[in-house]
């Protein structure tokens, strides 16, 4: 190893002296400017302290003021009568004349400010928004303070600049008190009021005058700290060689540090043997575990704990575990096992174990682990304490809880308590019966676990309520999933308190209601089954009364005529009136003739729905009486065929207009044909002749460039001696090493690997630079001397030399890692050894892109980088090894001292005379003592006053007897409280039997004693709430057991009075309905209570409870009749159901003054299980009236279903469409006759069978089938009918899914409309449509002949000119073949550009087919508007193009698309004509509008359209021009239809019109 660094590294480190000095100048600027910044902020605090002093001294003269009434003053100038102030004696005047004027507290306050303001130099003003005095109004800023008070701000202040310079401004607002009232009641001011501020002003030049001298001596102070830290930098470089020298001595300072730490562990050793002697003589039992040897010592007190002897206790592990109770060895056992791994700080448990007499005494014991420096647990101690006490009462509660759970078990409604965590915490025996669960699977499980999430929520957000309200929650009509099925709860929930009345949970009562929900549920099934028929088929019904004419519809019916909603009333009279006059008598002829021969009525004419619109329906209905009155009626169904009717209409319009357009055809074609011949020869030449020159260029040119290989700056040295001399962690500072290599040096990639001594040979990495993240670990390396293990690093580690790969893909003895390497783009590599006293340690692996890249002059630098390295990594691991040692000696002493606090209130020394000497932490904090306080018998001084004698008295004796020390008492804590404490102590002899110290501990009894109380008042509460719970079970009339169950209640809270009162509905007061502790007299004045009157009708009116507390010194009114009855402290609670207040329960003491948490606990639970029981009696009897109303209910609607099923039925039947319910597994179980007819199978053969087998295509049929049944519902499904003759039909069906009450699908409603005649006329309709699109685009090419000829002459003619100007190039002795390139590239252009005019007409003549793939809407306007450009220049056009360069392709056809663009064009430039030169402009723009489509907007600046016009512009054979044939825009509107698109026009604001078009965005179809 070498002593000393390079002559380089101090070079490097003088280079950066520079940067030392910039840093330094930084830090003294920095440092100047922040307490710059502490001065000014100084001077801002002290003025807001004088302003806060000048604001409380205002307040204090009001206050005093206000107290006094005002003050009298004599009259004199400067004190002058108030005018403001207008009070009776004002002015007086004494009996020797002297006249006095009344100054009040705000007169005075404006006095004493405008004495103060010219020596203190503050200001103060009191103002108002509303001032009376005029002189008091607000400036700017105090008025915007004072609105700020308004909205709640309780004090404004800011630094602003004043008339005479800056001020800090202050101000709070000044609050009406009840002295103020005196003077100014009368001008409507009340307690409380904020009538105004007061605000000041403090001048800010005094304060930052004395700043000042402070800054500049900042200024002087920094100034020569900069000049010393230039100094120290210039002595940097004499120190340099000392800082080394000093690294040479750290391994002298290193061993003196061991012996100190050597001497620490002394002291520590006789510190642990003191606390050894504490804890012997204490009286918890204590053992000390030597793992490893598997011993265990036992102190004295843990023997007699067992009744054991001395020598009647090895050492032995079974000593201790032998003795455990069978039942909770394996639990101590685990827990043992749990701290041993490190799973529990420290290992505590309860459990039993045996005496020698054989009894079972329960103890809690405590202890902690020892570990070496690997981890593995060498040592471990602790102590136990006896709680067979504490343990008892335990038990007691337990059983007391089961006697509770008893009484729940034996009610038959289901009962259960949850928490606000959602859990159960306690249910009877019916829940789990209805649950088909063990109680143990539902305690302490949520409803989560119990339930799908949905249902669970459900359930949650009725608890959420209950509990947020406070309030009970009745009458919850919910489902429930059990294993008998599903089953219906009528439930009630009501809030649980603890003992602070803060809600903890719900308590719940179910009743099952099943049955009545069922009766229910089964009354709408026939009912939906109408409704599905109808909405399904889309089919309007009616019902019409032939006497009044009045009819009952379907909401189909009326949407068909217009009405989004039911109309109140509908009749016969109403629907001639939306018949069309021309048809009208016709229909009323036929329907007069259906009612006059008891016949059917069919019919089709046209109406006039609500919003204008004509359309054509069909109706159908028939005669008939109804069944229960005999009154004639006439039932029907309605459907809309406009669509039918308006594509017959269409048709014979195309059929004329393709005859119309057929006679220009031939003559427009031929020109069209004739202009491309002429371009394909001119664009064949142009391409012979570019190829041609091509290859000459390509000939002469050559490819020239060269690598350049760039020096690298080698600083690493300097840096790494930095990262050397800041290492503190060994990790830390060899990734700094790895950085600064790949940062510096400019290496791909670095690590460094430490060898490990396991039986592999490992190598760990432990630090890297520039590998991806988890590549190392995934790799393995060692230093086995084996074939594999060849490697550099396991050659440098067992050699101690280094190994350099200038080639690793090229080297054969590298072929083994050649893949790797080349994976890792590492071509030469440099392995060096990492050595600790001449031992390899670990190496450095070095990786570079290119071979060849380690030179000796690198490898040198790198060899003593790597010494450094290793020098760093041999002092990190010894500072780490000084550090282990002394923290295992902290660990030692922190063991026994842990022991010690682990038990509460700790441990105590005394003298043999009995003076304290040392007491725990525990104890002293508890109690607010020092050590030096509670020395002697300073303990005395804390303990309760009734215990103090009697244990001082008791400890001397002990001390004299030498005897054991045993005694419960009570400690005065820093919290005011006493706390109870059992205190046991032993002597502690020497071996000649001479007592040396008293040692023992402090238990902490608190919690026991505290337990043991409440478990008493815990098990009174239960007694009595149990009680009552079971009294108001059984009772029928919850009223009359309230007295005797009061009484009750009034004898375990020591009260003397109660109170019951019944709300009366019919007089809306107060009925006295039992009570207690009251004369008969005063009985019969309480009879009746208002509401709002004394405590009782407070609590009802407002629905929450009162509680009165020291009523004689109260002067509430509401508490004056029971202050009259004696009462010190009063309770009311409301009897709460649903919201609602069925009366109050409340109760008063004569005794005390206040009640405690668990006594209003108590009563709250009393009042809400009255409240409860009255609500369940009333629950009770409105059961028995519903199921009463509800089973003549039921009577009733058998009777209308029945009625309803047979008019359904007559409406299934008229409908003309083949109607089908199916079951979810596909088979008919219904059809009508339609039905019947379409297939040609009776309908008892259909029934049954399966849905698909009575189509062409049955796999069809069924996958539409399970797509109802995945969706829900499904419209216009093609298929095609079989007849059973062999005929088909095509139809198209709508299908939706019928389900029950709960949700689940019941199967599937299907209506079938025959579309064979639609079909067949919209075919035809395409055919036409497309040939009529097909006639346009060559019309359309025709009338721009001219202009595309001038499109085609312009690329013609420029290749023309380029040919000619190569000729002349090439003609010159050295030709410039940059020129030549250049005007072949714009031969190239230009034939193509001719080439996209000719493939663009060539797509305008030639048949197009429907297929549509993606397209680029952009590249299509933009070729469209060049064919159109010669056009766009004769007719003067200026075209603007605003296309969105983001927009995503659309799914098209581009022919058809690209005619409905040109369409558009032409017809815009032909509506410009009339417009004046140079003010015809077009707008082409394309953007993304709503989500998944795209809009293309075409604005003109021309005549615009007129309302008829924008009305029927895109009707077939409407036109504006005056030999147009009104067909191009009906087309193109027919093409962007068929795109699943929209074109429309609007105006423009300002002149010419717009035209939309906007179409969906390509969506890839799925694979």
């Amino acid at each position: 190893m070498k002593p000393n660094k390079p002559t380089r590294l101090f070079e490097g480190l003088r280079s950066s002296s520079w940067v030392l000095v910039g840093v330094w100048t930084a830090c003294i600027a920095g440092s100047w400017l922040w307490n710059l910044h502490q001065s000014a902020h100084r001077s801002l605090e002290l003025a807001r302290l004088t302003a806060q002093v000048t604001f409380e001294n205002d307040v204090l003269y009001r206050r005093w003021a206000a107290r006094q009434g005002g003050v009298y003053v004599r009259v004199t100038a400067d004190t002058p009568p108030n005018p403001h102030l207008q009070v009776t004696n004002r002015d007086v005047t004494t009996t020797s004349g002297l006249a006095l004027t009344l100054v009040n507290p705000a007169y005075m306050a404006r006095q004493v400010n405008a004495l103060a303001a010219p020596t203190a130099g503050s200001r103060g003003h009191l103002t108002s928004l509303k001032p009376i005095r005029p002189e008091n109004m607000p400036d700017p800023w105090e008025a915007e303070a004072l609105r700020s008070f308004e909205r709640g701000v309780s004090e404004v202040s800011s630094l602003e600049s004043m008339a005479h310079g800056q001020y800090f401004r202050f101000m709070r607002p000044f609050v009406t008190e009840q002295s103020c009232l005196e003077c100014h009641a009368s001008q409507g001011y009340r307690l409380g009021d904020v009538r105004g501020g007061i605000s000041v002003s403090v001048p800010m030049a005094p304060l930052q005058a004395v700043e000042a001298p402070m800054a500049n001596q900042l200024a002087g102070a920094h100034a020569g700290l900069w000049l010393i830290g230039l100094a120290g930098v210039g002595l940097f470089q004499r120190t340099l060689g000392k800082q080394m020298a000093a690294r040479e001595r750290a391994s002298t300072d290193l061993e003196r540090e061991v012996a100190e730490r050597r001497l620490a562990e002394d002291r520590l050793r006789e510190a642990n043997e003191r606390y050894e002697l504490v804890l012997a003589g204490a009286e918890a039992g204590l053992w000390d575990w030597d793992v490893r040897k598997h011993k265990v010592i036992f102190s004295p007190r843990w023997k007699t704990m067992r009744g054991l002897g001395e020598d009647e206790v090895g050492d032995a592990e079974e000593e201790w575990s032998e003795g455990i109770h069978p039942e909770d060895a394996p639990r101590v056992k685990a827990a043992v096992q749990a701290h041993f791994e490190g799973r529990t700080p420290f290992f505590a448990e309860e459990y039993r174990v045996r005496r020698r007499d054989g009894s079972w005494m329960w103890i809690i014991d405590r202890g902690l682990v020892r570990r070496d420096p690997e981890g593995r647990v060498v040592r471990m101690a602790g102590s136990e304490i006896e709680i067979t006490d504490r343990k008892k009462a335990e038990m007691a509660l337990a059983e007391q809880r089961e006697e509770l759970q008893l009484i729940l078990d034996t009610s038959p409604a289901l009962i259960f308590y949850k928490d606000r965590e959602n859990r159960f915490l306690r249910v009877n025996r019916a829940v789990a019966d209805i649950m088909g669960r063990p109680k143990e699977q539902l305690e302490g499980w949520s409803l989560n676990e119990l339930y799908p999430r949905e249902q669970a929520d459900a359930y949650w957000k009725d608890d959420r309520e209950v509990m947020a309200s406070d309030c009970a929650k009745l009458d919850i009509i919910e489902p429930m999933s059990t294993p008998q099925g599903e089953r219906w709860f009528q439930t009630v929930k009501v809030p649980c308190h603890d003992a602070q009345g803060s809600v903890i949970g719900i308590i719940g009562f179910a009743l099952d209601i099943t049955e009545r929900e069922r009766a229910i549920s089964a009354l709408r099934q026939s009912e939906d089954r109408l409704r599905f028929a109808l909405e399904v088929s889309q089919t309007g019904a009616w019902d019409l009364d032939l006497k009044n004419h009045t009819a009952f519809r379907s909401l189909e019916h009326d949407r068909i005529f217009g009405y989004a909603d039911l109309l109140p009333e509908w009749t016969y009279e109403m629907f001639l009136e939306h018949v069309l006059p021309e048809d009208r008598a016709a229909v009323d002829a036929k329907f007069r003739e259906a009612t006059e021969s008891h016949g059917d009525w069919s019919f089709a004419c046209r109406i006039r729905r609500k919003d204008g619109a004509v359309r054509w329906i069909w109706a159908a209905g028939r005669y008939r009486e109804d069944a229960t009155q005999g009154q004639p009626r006439m039932g029907g169904i309605v459907q809309d065929i406009t669509e039918r009717k308006e594509g017959e209409e269409r048709l014979r319009q195309s059929a004329a207009a393709l005859q119309a357009a057929n006679a220009s055809l031939l003559e427009s074609r031929q020109a069209a044909l004739n202009l491309m011949d002429d371009a394909v020869a001119a664009r064949q030449d142009a391409e012979r002749v570019s190829a041609k020159l091509r290859q000459e260029v390509a000939v002469r040119e050559q490819a020239e460039g060269e690598l350049r290989r760039l020096n690298r700056d080698l600083r690493v040295l300097s840096n790494s001696g930095q990262a050397l001399m800041r290492a503190q962690e060994e990790g830390q500072f060899l990734d700094e090493i790895c950085q600064i290599i790949v940062r510096d040096c400019g290496y791909t990639k670095v690590w460094v690997g430490l060898e490990e001594a396991d039986e592999a040979k490992t190598v760990r990495p432990v630090a890297s630079a520039g590998f991806e993240a988890g590549s190392l670990e995934s790799l393995q390396f060692t230093w086995a001397d084996t074939k594999r293990d060849q490697s550099p690093t396991g050659t440098v580690i067992r050699t101690g030399k280094m190994v350099v790969c200038q080639n690793l893909l090229a080297e054969t003895q590298r072929a083994p890692w050649q893949d790797e390497a080349s994976r890792c783009g590492s071509a030469s590599a440099v392995v060096l050894p990492l050595l600790e006293e001449g031992q390899a340690i670990g190496a450095i692996h070095i990786y570079a892109a290119q071979p060849d890249q380690f030179s000796s002059d690198e490898l040198k630098l790198l060899t003593e980088l790597t010494d450094d390295v290793s020098r760093g990594i041999t002092s990190i691991r010894l500072r780490r090894a000084h550090t282990e040692a002394e923290a295992a000696l902290q660990r030692s002493e922190r063991l026994y001292r842990a022991i010690g606090e682990s038990i509460e209130y700790g441990i105590w020394v005394c003298e043999p005379d009995g003076r304290n000497t040392y007491a725990s932490e525990s104890f002293l904090k508890l109690v607010g003592l020092t050590q030096e306080e509670c020395s002697n018998f300073g303990w005395g001084s804390v303990l309760h006053p009734d215990d103090a004698d009697r244990t001082i008295a008791a400890w001397k004796q002990c001390v004299q007897a030498g005897g054991k020390w045993d005694i419960e008492h009570r400690f005065r804590g820093v919290d005011g409280h006493y706390h109870a404490v059992l205190a046991r102590g032993v002597p502690v002899r020497n071996k000649r039997g001479d007592i040396i110290c008293w040692a023992g501990i402090n238990l902490d009894i608190s919690r026991l004693k505290q337990a043991e109380e409440a478990l008493r008042g815990s098990h009174a509460r239960l007694d009595i709430l149990a009680e009552t719970a079971s009294e108001l079970l059984k009772t029928d009339s919850p009223q009359s057991v309230v007295e005797r169950l009061c009484h009750k209640v009034l004898a375990f809270l020591d009260c003397q009075v109660f109170f019951n009162f019944i709300a009366d509905e019919s007089t809306r007061r107060l009925r006295l309905n039992a009570c207690a502790g009251v004369s008969p007299d005063e009985t019969a004045q309480l009879q009746w209570l208002d509401y709002g009157v004394a405590v009782c009708g407070c609590a009802a009116r407002d629905g929450c409870r009162v509680i009165a507390e020291n009523i004689p010194a109260t002067s509430d009114p509401r508490t004056e009749l029971v202050k009259r009855l004696g009462v010190q402290a009063y309770a009311c609670h409301p009897l709460m159901a649903q919201g609602k207040v069925l009366g109050t329960l409340s109760f008063g003491t004569r005794h005390r003054t206040r009640f405690t948490e668990e006594e209003i606990s108590l009563m709250k639970a009393v009042a809400d299980q009255v409240a409860i029981a009255m609500q369940r009696k009333q629950a009770e009897e409105e059961l028995r009236q519903i199921n009463a109303q509800l089973e003549q209910r039921v009577a009733d609607r058998t009777a209308q279903l029945e009625a309803v099923a047979r008019y359904a039925r007559s409406l299934i039947e008229a409908s003309l469409d083949p109607l089908v319910t199916i079951s979810p597994a596909g088979r008919i179980t219904d059809v009508n006759e339609a039905t019947e007819l379409a297939t040609g199978v009776p309908r008892a053969r259909l029934i049954g069978s399966s849905f698909s087998d009575y189509f062409t295509e049955p796999a069809r049929a069924d996958a539409g089938y399970q797509q109802v049944l995945a969706q829900g519902s499904v419209r216009d499904y093609p298929l095609t009918i079989r007849h059973a003759s062999g005929r088909t039909t095509d139809v198209l069906y709508h299908a939706t899914v019928y389900r029950n009450e709960g949700g689940a699908v019941q199967g599937v409603f299907a209506a079938a409309r025959d579309i064979t005649e639609r079909k067949a006329a919209e075919m035809e309709r395409q055919n036409l449509r497309d040939e009529l699109a097909r006639v346009s685009r060559i019309t359309t090419a025709g009338q721009l002949a001219a202009s595309l000829a001038h499109e085609l002459n312009q690329p013609l003619g420029a290749i023309a000119c380029n040919i000619q100007a190569i000729e002349n190039l090439l003609a010159q002795p050295t030709p410039d073949h940059s020129e030549v390139r250049e005007a072949l590239k714009d031969i190239d252009t230009s034939s193509q550009r001719a080439g996209a005019i000719i493939h663009q007409l060539r797509s305008l003549y030639r048949k197009t087919g429907r297929a549509q793939t993606a397209l680029q809407l952009n590249d299509l306007l933009r070729n469209t508007t060049e064919l159109l450009h010669s056009e766009l220049v004769l007719r003067q056009v200026a075209l603007e193009l605003d296309l969105d360069p983001q927009l995503p392709p659309v799914c098209a056809n581009g022919v058809e698309l690209q005619q409905v663009a040109l369409n558009l064009l032409t017809n815009a430039v032909e509506a410009m004509t009339a417009s004046a030169e140079g003010r015809r402009h077009l707008h082409l723009r394309t953007r993304r509008d709503e989500p998944g489509t795209i809009r293309v907007s075409l604005r003109d600046s021309g005549p615009g359209l007129t309302p008829e016009q924008a009305r029927r512009v895109f009707e077939p054979f409407y036109t504006t021009k005056p030999n147009g044939m009104g067909m191009g825009l009906a087309i193109c509107h027919s093409i962007i239809e068929a795109h699943h698109g929209r074109l429309w026009a609007e105006n423009n604001p300002d002149g010419g019109a717009t035209f939309h078009l906007s179409l969906p965005v390509y969506s890839h179809p799925e694979p």
